[in-house]
């Protein structure tokens, strides 16, 4: 397999995949819900 038949194939699995459209980021208060909604696992996991 050619160099350029690897970045091939890596773009179409990009693609089909959905790596070229970046998620939408999380507003502070969607943040601030995310951790009081796992607050468990964040105390017990981050130090």
């Amino acid at each position: 397999m050619s160099l350029w038949q690897f970045a091939a194939c890596i773009d179409g699995w990009n693609r089909a995949n959905g790596a070229e459209v970046p998620p939408e980021p999380l507003s502070p208060g969607e943040f601030d819900d995310l951790l009081a909604r796992h607050a468990d696992f964040v105390t017990h996991t981050v130090h």
